[in-house]
């Protein structure tokens, strides 16, 4: 689909017509995304997680010294007030970066201080048959993935036949050294929320909604992913392919032809930004309650004053039912900085101003 049509299928979109009981990404879809359809964020230049830390020293009169390409001191007033290694500054402890090389170090500490978390268990590799068992308590619906915070590899959502699980804990396994145990925990539903805190306080925070289409009745799946993809990579982009064996997995054909005004979501699609999410800024929408929660989450780990915050929510004015899926100290904030809609925030500017503040020379 060249450019010209693209736009004007933008023009002539479909309205959105959700079901009896619409899923919270449905109704953030239909509520948030769809009637600005036409607003998605260009940027031209993107900046990376470090070079926004560093302009933010510098903004803050911080001073730095080199130490390697990816280590610097920090001096304020010529004292040293803290450091960077590899994106995650001083403001992260010791301790707190050890925990957060396990989802499920995570969660233990979570639980012990009283924050909701997905039900679940950490495995050995050797444990299926406890994993079956920890399936069967969660309502033969789970999640399964490496016990750390390495991105989705290996991580299968959704599992509910006994066949499925075999296969995706052996997905799961292959996807990691030995010493690496497996989590299986309950599915949770619900709104993506990515937050970052900063001291006692959700400084940016945006939902991820996964890659989906909306239909009109007469274009295939197909024809529909490969026009948004192409909207969102502009005429010079090369669009990417969708996956085959992903789109198997999720029950769709490349054929079909969904109704019009339906939301379909589609599996990530590798090449394509963001492998198709979409990030939505939504920090000025959040209720002090779902805030509080994720600062809990933040200081539920020794020593960590500064990360992202992943939370699951039914929406983004309550946390009724809300829970804590992860703790990231060096989550990128560049992500906070290039939103696809709504305004960019700069967290990057709130941790130089925190090490600031906790610097002697103040």
């Amino acid at each position: 689909m060249t450019a010209e049509e693209v736009q004007g299928a933008e023009h002539h979109r479909p309205q959105v017509k959700l079901g009896e009981r619409p899923g919270a990404v449905e109704r953030f879809i239909a509520e948030q995304i769809e009637p600005r359809y036409a607003e998605l964020r260009e940027w031209p230049q993107v900046y990376s997680h470090t070079y926004l830390l560093f302009r933010a020293a510098r903004r803050n009169k911080v001073n730095m010294k080199k130490i390697t390409d990816a280590h610097r001191i920090l001096f304020y007033s010529g004292v040293a007030v803290g450091g960077v290694d590899d994106g995650v500054t001083s403001l992260v402890s010791h301790q707190a970066h050890r925990i957060c090389r396990s989802t499920g170090m995570i969660r233990r500490y979570l639980k012990a201080a009283d924050v909701p978390t997905p039900q679940g268990r950490v495995l050995q590799h050797n444990q299926y048959s406890a994993a079956v068992r920890c399936w069967e308590t969660l309502g033969r619906r789970a999640t399964v993935k490496p016990s750390r915070a390495s991105g989705a590899q290996g991580t299968t959502v959704g599992v509910r036949f006994e066949g499925d699980l075999r296969t995706a804990w052996g997905k799961a396994v292959e996807s990691v050294e030995p010493e690496h145990p497996i989590l299986i925990e309950a599915t949770h539903n619900g709104l993506d929320l990515h937050t970052y805190v900063v001291g006692e306080a959700v400084v940016s925070a945006l939902v991820r909604v996964p890659f989906y289409i909306l239909g009109d009745g007469e274009s295939t799946l197909e024809e529909l992913a490969q026009a948004e993809l192409a909207r969102r990579l502009g005429p010079e982009g090369d669009v990417p392919e969708l996956d085959d064996e992903a789109l198997t997995e999720a029950g769709l054909t490349r054929s079909h032809v969904p109704a019009s005004g339906s939301i379909c979501e589609l599996p990530p699609v590798p090449g394509a930004p963001r492998e198709g999410a979409l990030y939505v800024d939504v920090t000025d929408g959040l209720s002090e309650e779902v805030k509080q929660l994720a600062i809990d989450g933040l200081w539920a780990l020794p020593g960590l004053e500064a990360g992202g915050v992943d939370l699951v929510v039914s929406a983004l004015d309550s946390a009724e039912g809300a829970l804590v899926v992860d703790i990231d100290p060096a989550a990128s904030v560049a992500d906070f900085r290039h939103p696809d809609y709504g305004k960019y925030r700069q967290p990057q500017l709130a941790i130089m101003e925190q090490i600031v503040r906790r610097s002697p020379a103040q």
